[in-house]
């Protein structure tokens, strides 16, 4: 009784139903004559992919064997396994492979001969799912009149046990003479003609596609790194979430914001009874509102419980001083430019309007809180532009006023659960120093020939960027952390 293997990829790399495999294998095979006084092929190297994507390929191999296929009697076959973990070779104990063109018969003699070899042995479960030999054999029994097959499933076999098997086959003369260009051809893969190193990208795209519209924080971009801007704005390119990716200080940070927003907005004038009560209750409804899943509620809420202990006492201290408080404040402002008018926007945290007048305008931080040299070298410059902003009236509510004072809250509920960071900075002079450096760089990026470079002061770029990898920063970069301080 003879084994027989099934197809076991029919319909899946290649049609299942005999007419239309035998009129792909046609329309493929058509458009690829042998060339004209070449010798036949003593082997061939073909993809095993399925036909939609390789099989073009495949068959402008199989068509130089148009030639001889009357004189080949005997086909060897031999594939990398994709399905079984298994050290050497293996070959089946199946006697005939089945494809929908017909049967192909194997040859068991020369198969139970290589057995003799100890890196072969006989395993059925190696090739009952595997496509890399199977995909072949219909390209063989459409252009050959008659041939047995060896077919050979390849594990984790060293280069020396290969070749113990192709000595075995008779195969070492036939081969020998095509060694040589194949050794050049994959030493060549890992040694190039010429090494041309890249400097980082420094694109200059025409002033039509430049940006007439930043908010601050986009700002703090086009300052630490142009290219940043350049993939964001003007290339369109956002960075995609990852699928059921853990709950980040990324997404904590947002909870933390719209949670403040909603007390505050709840709460712009008087001072709540019990303030850490109110802000409890504004977490629980904006960690509710978001769905936030139960690794959120486990690893965040008890920052969040610490925060609102500290705000509140923070809130009990402060606010008596406060007229009013703004949450989530929009304002904008129009510079005038070279190139047209440019828009400066922002949406400040929160600004306070103190008993006299005067303002201050805060920004939450649950990350890390820039240092006085990075706002006064301009690589930092929200909370200077959002005193500029505010000093011309173009906040929503606030209105035009002097400002008191620029201050960081860092609220991210860890050991302190918050502080507050005031700059050492006079709010208007800072104000109008980081104004005039934005509409020097507007200027100068009116110019279409400067140029968009990446990281052009390591020391002061973005801790994070979701565009490193598509400035090839790598082939360029040291990482060293040098930079300029101009």
């Amino acid at each position: 009784m003879k084994n027989i293997r099934p197809a076991a990829v029919a319909g899946m790399f290649y049609p299942e139903e005999e007419g239309a495999l035998r009129w792909e294998l046609k329309r493929m095979t058509a458009p690829a004559p042998p060339p004209s006084g070449a010798a036949p092929p003593k082997a061939l190297i073909v993809p095993h992919a399925g036909y939609i994507y390789s099989g073009p390929v495949a068959a402008t191999g199989y068509a130089r064997l148009r030639p001889v296929a009357d004189s080949v009697s005997r086909v060897v076959v031999l594939g990398p396994s994709h399905r079984v973990a298994f050290h050497g070779l293996a070959v089946p104990v199946d006697s005939i492979f089945r494809t929908p063109l017909g049967d192909v018969t194997l040859d068991t003699d020369t198969i139970q001969a290589l057995l003799a070899l100890p890196q072969v042995h006989p395993d059925n479960d190696a090739h009952r799912m595997e496509h890399s030999i199977e995909v072949h054999l219909p390209f063989l029994q459409e252009i050959l009149d008659s041939f047995v097959l060896v077919p050979i499933v390849v594990g984790r076999a060293p280069e020396d046990q290969v070749d113990a098997v192709l000595q075995a086959l008779g195969l070492p003369t036939a081969l020998d003479d095509l060694a040589a260009p194949w050794l050049a051809w994959a030493a060549a893969l890992d040694r190039p003609q010429a090494a041309a190193p890249q400097g980082p990208p420094a694109p200059t795209p025409p002033l039509a596609a430049r940006p007439r519209r930043l908010s601050v924080t986009r700002v703090e971009t086009w300052m630490r790194d142009p290219y940043d801007l350049y993939a964001e704005k003007i290339l369109g390119l956002q960075a995609l979430d990852a699928l059921d990716a853990d709950p980040g200080a990324a997404d904590f940070g947002t909870l933390v914001h719209a949670a403040l927003e909603s007390y505050l907005r709840a709460h712009p004038e008087r001072l709540p009874a019990d303030p850490e009560a109110a802000l409890l209750a504004a977490g629980r409804r904006t960690f509710d509102e978001a769905a936030a899943p139960p690794a959120v509620w486990a690893f965040w809420w008890p920052r969040y419980r610490r925060l609102a202990a500290w705000m509140a006492e923070r809130e009990r201290a402060g606010r008596p001083a406060v007229r009013r408080a703004f949450a989530e404040v929009k304002g904008r402002l129009t510079i005038a430019a070279p190139g047209g008018d440019f828009e400066l926007t922002a949406t400040a945290d929160r600004i306070d309007r103190l008993g006299d007048g005067r303002l201050v305008v805060l920004d939450y931080k649950t990350g890390g809180v820039p240092g006085k040299k990075e706002i006064e070298l301009g690589f930092a410059p929200q909370l200077p532009l959002e005193a500029a902003i505010a000093a011309a009236g173009g906040f929503e509510g606030p209105g035009a006023a002097a400002v008191a004072r620029l201050e960081y809250w860092k609220v991210n509920g860890a050991e302190p659960p918050g502080f507050v960071a005031t700059l050492d900075l006079d709010p208007e002079a800072a104000g109008a120093a980081a104004l005039d450096g934005l509409a020097r760089r507007i200027a100068r990026f009116d110019d279409p020939a400067t140029p968009y470079a990446a990281k052009p002061w390591p020391k002061y770029a973005r801790r994070y960027s979701d565009y490193r990898h598509l400035a090839r920063e790598k082939e360029w970069s040291s990482d060293d952390g040098a930079g300029d301080d101009s």
